[in-house]
């Protein structure tokens, strides 16, 4: 049986341990640490991947310093 893609899992990664702009090879290196622990497809389990990097600086508003963070949940929950 196949699942609908609307079924698939929305992965949401949150760190201020990567800067701003290597969002695509954070994705990559999760996404190769995957591969390496299970032997399923994974375009067969996960529909999308973000990484959401936080700024590093922390002398930002609260609401600037989450504000990425709550524009990519708003956007995924708006396509479920």
């Amino acid at each position: 049986m196949t699942l609908l893609k609307s079924t698939y899992l929305r992965v949401v990664i949150v760190t201020k341990k990567i800067p701003l702009g290597v969002e695509s090879e954070a994705k990559e290196a999760f996404l190769w640490l995957l591969r390496e622990e299970i032997i399923k497809d994974l375009s067969e389990l996960i529909l999308a991947i973000n990484i959401v990097a936080l700024f590093l600086n922390s002398t930002i508003s609260v609401n600037a310093y989450y504000r990425r963070l709550k524009e990519r949940l708003m956007d995924n929950s708006d396509q479920v």
